[in-house]
């Protein structure tokens, strides 16, 4: 008896469904088939990254534009 590692009781299920889908997709017209989509979903992640980001500078900058007026104000000398 020879050894192989294919589980071959699924092969059925596997072929029918591959079947059922391509079936599925003879219905649709070729011109959705052979269309390129507009927005990839990882430009909307990359989108959204540069977003946070920026925000994410923004407020960095805006807190140490109020601590450096809040230092001005005070006649504590930090340095020493």
């Amino acid at each position: 008896m020879a050894l192989d590692n294919v589980d071959r009781r699924l092969l059925a299920r596997f072929e029918a469904s591959a079947a059922h889908e391509r079936a599925r997709r003879d219905l649709l017209p070729p011109e959705w088939l052979n269309a390129e989509p507009e927005i990839q979903p990882g430009d909307r992640l990359g989108d959204l990254f540069e977003d946070v980001l920026t925000r994410a500078r923004e407020r960095v900058q805006a807190e140490r534009d109020a601590l450096a007026r809040r230092r001005s104000g005070d006649d504590l000398d930090f340095a020493g």
